[in-house]
């Protein structure tokens, strides 16, 4: 049970900061997209 109170408290941060980041007209175009698997190493 602990899992999804610890997911529901990100999902509800990172909807708080694109709430803010909305309001402030920062928004992204269409072309991006979101990459699960995406290797993020550095290099």
């Amino acid at each position: 049970m602990k899992r999804t109170l610890h997911g529901a408290d990100n999902a509800a941060m990172i909807g708080c900061q694109g709430y803010y980041e909305y309001q402030a007209g920062h928004t992204a175009g269409l072309d991006l997209n979101a990459y699960t698997t995406r290797d993020i190493s550095p290099g």
